[in-house]
């Protein structure tokens, strides 16, 4: 008389195949997570570039300011924060941003610095006055992004 159903063996066989393609399959989804979180971060960031770059060049000012940047400030090699505002001097675009919006970046995403630094436009031209500039986004698992704002205020 044959017999209806799966022996213990066949089920064996078939639980063993999904866990194989199961443990093949998680690494590489966990992988393009990463690789998304820090793609939005570099992306975010270099909307923020253009957003005070257009802040500058179209003239919005608060008081006599018209400077407008990104203050990246730096702790242990990394910014895990940044902010977008104003030069405290309004005769030097170099001063130190004071507070304006200050945006997080995603846990584990952070940008590389070895002192706090700033990238300021100029009004009316929207260059930045510290001529070209590039800031690497990291996410700490040998992965990075540059953004490169070259001398001409071209954010890529």
């Amino acid at each position: 008389m044959p017999y209806k159903g799966f022996t213990l063996v066949e089920l064996l066989i078939s639980v063993s195949v999904i866990v194989i393609l199961t443990a093949i399959a998680l690494p590489i989804f966990a992988t393009t997570g990463s690789n998304q979180t820090l793609t939005q971060n570099f992306e975010n960031i270099k909307s923020d570039l253009r957003i005070v770059q257009a802040k500058s060049l179209s003239g919005i000012v608060s008081g006599d300011n018209g400077y407008w940047g990104i203050r990246f400030n730096c702790a242990g090699g990394k910014a895990v924060s940044y902010i977008l505002g104003q030069p405290n001097n309004a005769s030097d675009p170099l001063s130190e941003i004071y507070p304006g919006i200050q945006k997080l970046l995603t846990f584990g995403v952070y940008v590389k610095c070895s002192n706090s630094f700033q990238v300021v436009f100029l009004k009316n031209t929207a260059k930045p006055a510290e001529g070209s500039i590039s800031i690497v986004v990291a996410d700490g698992k040998n992965a990075d992004k540059t953004i490169v704002v070259n001398a001409q205020g071209s954010v890529e």
